[in-house]
């Protein structure tokens, strides 16, 4: 509203700061223009970084510059490339950033992400105990959240042995949170399909195996699973797999529909009971890998 006076505020990630007090409302298809996005520029995080912490030292008391401090910090952990000493250098600083973020309190759903990160953080320098402490800090300040506890779960998970019943706990409630609608610092896969790839794992180890070959079975059969949990999920339903009793071999005799060649079948349990479903096609596959067929496809 030009009745209010306002200025662009921020070395970097500016924000719009208005002189007095004014009413707030969301218009939904105003946008502003950026002509110039740093996002698009070489080494983002490393300038990023350099001018957060001149504006931090300028204004100690601003979440803002140690929040995206934290965050350039920990994006140039991830990027790695660097040597032992550089990037030990990267994440304590990084972890000195987020540690301000969350003692100046304020916006909260900033302080539960600088937890995450504080975790991811402590997880690089395999400091499990002060680990813990982030995540489930974050756990409790933010309930309806899934991320915290699937980084919990996954770490159970991974550690194994005892510590499944743990990951169960952990990943269960994961899976019982819903995508938030806001969009604030939203991990998608969290939501939908890293409990599951995990917990299946720790339903195995804890006696819950046909739970377990559910959960794999459902991740296999996802479209937006990564490329390593499906691996995962792929590599793992060997170990759901279960030995048929009194198993023999038959010959099935001549197909029930004529002119249809019997190929792949598949066994499958349902109330109680095994059944043969087997696919027939009506053509065949000549070496060139042409098809011959009577005219129409048939499966």
């Amino acid at each position: 509203n030009l009745r209010h006076e306002f200025k662009c505020v921020g070395i970097v990630h500016e924000c719009w700061e208005v002189k007095g007090s004014a009413d707030t409302k969301v218009f939904p298809h105003l946008w502003i223009r950026d002509h110039d996005d740093g996002a698009n520029k070489a080494n983002k995080n490393a300038r990023d970084a350099k001018a957060c912490k001149i504006w931090a030292k300028q204004d100690p008391t601003n979440p803002r510059p140690w929040f995206y401090l934290g965050q350039s910090r920990y994006y140039q952990a991830l990027e790695g490339g660097r040597s032992e000493a550089e990037q030990a250098e990267i994440i304590e600083e990084g972890i000195k950033a987020l540690k301000c973020r969350v003692k100046l309190g304020s916006f909260y759903l900033e302080v539960w992400q600088s937890l995450i990160w504080l975790g991811d953080f402590y997880k690089m320098k395999k400091d499990e105990a002060k680990m813990i402490a982030a995540w489930s800090h974050a756990k409790l300040l933010v309930a309806d959240r899934a991320e915290a506890s699937c980084r919990l779960g996954i770490f159970y998970c991974e550690k194994g042995g005892i510590y499944h019943p743990n990951a169960v706990i952990e990943l269960e409630y994961a899976r019982s949170r819903k995508l938030p609608a806001d969009g604030f610092f939203v991990d998608v896969p969290s939501y939908t399909y890293k409990p599951e790839v995990w917990l299946a794992i720790s339903k195995f180890y804890t006696g819950k195996k046909s739970e377990g070959a559910i959960l794999n079975d459902k991740v296999l059969l996802m479209h937006e699973v990564g490329h390593q949990e499906k691996n995962m999920a792929f590599h793992n339903a060997q170990f759901f797999v279960e030995k048929l009793s009194d198993a023999q071999y038959l010959v099935i005799g001549s197909p029930p529909v004529w002119g249809y060649k019997p190929c792949n079948p598949s066994l499958a349990f349902h109330n109680g009971s095994l059944y043969l479903n087997l696919r027939m096609v009506n053509y065949r596959i000549k070496k060139d890998g042409s098809y011959d067929h009577p005219g129409i496809v048939h499966t």
